[in-house]
């Protein structure tokens, strides 16, 4: 069982997975080396937060971005003839997302990842997790996907934002009781200054979600139309708006990607893919004094994030 997890883990090779360089049983004894990484686990950074200052909404926004960016990658790994390997991680929690001193957050402990494409050894009633990290279809037993994951980290996130436990009440009983039935608060009811992207709606996130997926596939048009009505509907709300500019980037409107950026800009200063956006389009223009000026701004907000490395 060690090995067969060890080679699916060996696959992913993501800048936000730790990375496994060798595996195998020397006399009898199983090994695996992986890359070193001077920094903390989330966990730590947390715990001091709680006792100091609560975490920047911006620090925490780009460490949850990161950690999506690998789950999303180990998800979508497919195997040597292209088959969907099936991979959830099923213990999301603050332990297992390591910070690195120059802001890099890395996804830790795949050995209990599920792999949909290969045999299943966890007995029956055996539950594996963090009950205070964990999805309500994980303590009932229920079948679980990568939306588990996905689930999982927006309680990390929810804990981010509030410097609060979410569920996890220091008894195992009452955790879990709160998994399966707590009313969620919205983060914003308890920090006002939460801005006001990750204060929308399921369905506006939903809808986001499809836009930047029609994106992805290059259905311009379809992805055009999703994001001028959430822009309609949320005239706050900048990732659309930057998601407009993206459109008419790939577009070769760049005059228009231009001015959505800006616009993007302009309500979050600290949003970087606007500021990345902003300067490929400039680039499209010919314009290398307003690209540099949009990379510098971009950078400067890169810097910040990157530059939190536990100095509180």
């Amino acid at each position: 069982m060690f090995l067969r997890e060890a080679r699916v883990v060996a696959r992913l090779k993501h800048n936000n997975i730790v990375a496994t360089h060798e595996f195998g049983e020397i006399e009898g004894s199983y090994f695996v080396s992986m890359e070193y990484l001077p920094g903390e686990d989330l966990a730590a950074v947390w715990d001091k937060c709680r006792k100091g200052v609560t975490m920047p909404v911006a620090i925490a926004m780009a460490l949850i971005e990161q950690a999506a960016t690998g789950l999303h990658y180990a998800h979508e790994a497919r195997d040597s003839a292209g088959r969907p390997l099936g991979l959830v991680h099923r213990d999301v929690n603050p332990a297992n997302l390591f910070v690195t001193y120059d802001g890099v957050v890395k996804l830790l402990d795949f050995g209990i990842v599920k792999n949909s494409s290969g045999p299943q050894r966890t007995a029956p009633g055996i539950f594996k997790g963090t009950y205070g990290y964990c999805a309500p279809e994980q303590v009932v037993g229920g079948a679980i996907d990568r939306q588990t994951d996905v689930f999982c980290l927006g309680i990390v996130f929810w804990e981010l934002l509030t410097g609060r436990r979410l569920f996890d009440d220091g008894n195992q009983v009452t955790t879990i009781d709160a998994v399966r039935s707590r009313k969620i608060e919205p983060p914003s009811k308890l920090r006002p200054e939460i801005p006001a992207a990750l204060k929308v709606t399921p369905d506006v996130r939903d809808r986001q979600a499809l836009a930047w997926r029609r994106l992805q596939a290059g259905d311009l048009r379809g992805a055009q139309r999703d994001f001028a009505e959430l822009v309609k509907r949320e005239p706050a709300f900048y990732p659309a708006e930057t998601g407009l500019g993206y459109v008419a980037l790939a577009d070769r409107q760049y005059k228009t990607a231009v001015t959505r950026f800006t616009a993007a800009v302009g309500r979050n200063d600290r949003y970087l893919p606007a500021w990345q956006g902003l300067s490929e389009a400039e680039i499209g223009l010919n314009n290398d004094a307003g690209a540099i000026a949009a990379r510098s701004a971009g950078t400067q907000q890169g810097d910040l994030l990157c530059g939190f490395s536990f100095r509180f």
